[in-house]
C-alpha cells in the first residue's frame, strides 16, 4: 500500500486458546492470561491434575455410608485413565488400607461400600439398593411367576417369595435375605419389551388352577390395552421364545 502502513502493522498476534475468542496481546500477558486459564480449569476440575491413586480416593470418598460401590462401573466412568480394572482394584486396596478415616469395607469381590459407627455397631451396606443394582438394573428385569399373577388380580394369594426375570444373572438364583427368586431372561430385556414379556408370563400360567379371578382373560386384555401394546409384537415373541402352551392361551385372549 502507497504511503503508509499496511492494515494490523505493529499489532501483535491474535492468538487463540486461552479464552473463548481471540486475545490480542503481547508475550507477558499472554503468559499471564494462559497461566490463569489453567488455574481456572485446575479449579473447575481438579481431578484432571490429581495422580491415580488420590482420583480413585476422591471416587471413593463421594459415596454416601452405606452405599454399594461396584468397582467395574467405577472403572468404566474413569474412561481409560486407569490402565486396567485390577489396577483399580489394587488402588482401592491400599487405599482401604492405607486411610482408616474413609472406613472403606469390602462387602464381597468387587463391591465395597463405606461405614459410619453407629453406637454399638458400624452402619452395613445398603442392602436394597445392592439388590437393585445387582439384578433390576435399567429397564433389565420384569415380575414374573405368581408374584406378578397376584399384582395383576389373577390371583389372591400372596406368594411367600416375589419373583423376577433379570439380564443379570445366568441362573437361578433364590435371595433368601428378600424372599425373591431371580430368573435369567429368555432373550434381551429392555425398555421397548419389557411389558411384552411381563404380559406373556401372565398368559403361560393362565390356566394354572390357583388363579381365582372372575373373569382373567379381561385383567390379561386389560393390561395390554392400558400399556398400549401391539398385539403382533405380542405374537412375535410368543412364537419367538415360549411354548405352544402360550401361544394356545394367548388366542384366548383374542392374540
Amino acid at each position: 500500500m502507497r504511503g503508509g502502513k499496511r492494515p494490523g502493522a505493529g499489532r501483535p498476534k491474535a492468538i487463540e486458546g486461552t479464552r473463548r475468542h481471540f486475545l490480542y496481546c503481547t508475550e507477558e500477558e499472554y503468559a499471564q492470561a494462559k497461566k490463569r486459564l489453567e488455574w481456572e480449569r485446575e479449579k473447575a476440575n481438579p481431578q484432571i491434575f490429581m495422580d491415580d491413586e488420590d482420583y480413585v480416593f476422591d471416587c471413593l470418598a463421594s459415596f454416601v455410608p452405606g452405599q454399594p460401590i461396584f468397582l467395574d462401573k467405577l472403572f468404566e466412568d474413569c474412561h481409560g485413565r486407569i490402565e486396567s480394572v485390577e489396577r483399580y482394584r489394587e488402588l482401592v486396596e491400599k487405599i482401604a488400607e492405607e486411610n482408616p478415616r474413609l472406613k472403606l469395607r469390602k462387602y464381597e469381590e468387587g463391591i465395597y461400600y463405606r461405614t459410619i459407627q453407629k453406637r454399638c455397631r458400624e452402619l452395613r451396606i445398603d442392602s436394597r439398593e445392592l439388590f437393585a443394582i445387582k439384578y433390576m438394573k435399567d429397564d433389565g428385569w420384569h415380575t414374573t411367576g405368581y408374584d406378578l399373577l397376584n399384582k395383576l388380580g389373577l390371583v389372591t394369594l400372596v406368594p411367600a417369595y416375589g419373583e423376577i426375570v433379570s439380564n443379570f444373572v445366568k441362573e437361578n438364583i433364590v435371595d433368601e435375605k428378600f424372599k425373591v427368586k431371580i430368573y435369567p431372561a429368555k432373550e434381551e430385556i429392555t425398555a421397548e419389551n419389557r411389558q411384552y414379556f411381563t404380559i406373556l408370563d401372565a398368559v403361560k400360567m393362565l390356566k394354572e388352577p390357583c388363579i381365582d379371578a372372575d373373569n382373567p382373560i379381561k385383567l390379561i386384555k386389560d393390561y395390554i390395552e392400558k400399556n398400549k401394546l401391539e398385539i403382533t409384537k405380542i405374537r412375535e415373541y410368543a412364537n419367538r421364545s415360549y411354548d405352544n402352551e402360550t401361544i394356545n392361551n394367548l388366542s384366548l385372549c383374542g392374540g
